[in-house]
């Protein structure tokens, strides 16, 4: 229904959740086969991005209700910058890798609560690299056509800041 009106923008909230695996690749097949034809947006809201990857041009990671990295999808999923995107690249990547004896990597704890949030950067109680600094509201960092919410961002050694 939502694509007999032929909108520029299609949010696409968990469009495949809880469907069969034939089911969601039809779904998601008509899906970009309507975003190539009628140049619709679409804007694809999912928590597992192994589901779309394939179909993204940009990712904008959110974590507590803010955009913490944002940049292509070849540059999100090759050179994270932010340990939130990096734990969940990687446990995703363990998952797909496990053996019986492989350990999930994953940051402890849980997501803090929209009314409750911790002072300072929302990632801060759960960070391995939190420090002081992280009870200040963290900098958004330019790189690459991206940027990065973080006062410790990982991987930035070649990332020819803007």
């Amino acid at each position: 229904m939502a694509l007999g009106r032929k909108p520029k923008l299609l949010i696409a909230d968990e469009p495949i959740a809880n469907m069969t695996t034939i089911s969601q690749l039809q779904i998601l097949r008509l899906i970009a086969s309507f975003n190539k034809n009628s140049h619709t947006t679409v804007l694809y809201i999912c928590n597992d991005i192994t589901q779309v990857g394939n179909l993204l041009n940009r990712i904008n990671v959110v974590y507590a209700g803010s955009i913490i990295e944002s940049n292509s999808t070849v540059q999100i999923l090759s050179r994270p910058h932010h340990p939130y995107t990096i734990s969940m690249i990687e446990i995703v990547a363990s998952y797909l890798n496990q053996s019986k004896k492989t350990k999930f990597k994953f940051l402890p704890g849980d997501s803090p609560e929209l009314g409750k949030l911790p002072i300072g950067c929302p990632l801060g109680p759960r960070c391995p690299f939190a420090d002081r600094e992280c009870n200040h509201t963290p900098p958004i960092i330019k790189y690459k056509g991206g940027t990065v919410a973080c006062h410790f961002p990982q991987n930035m050694e070649n990332s020819n800041n803007d």
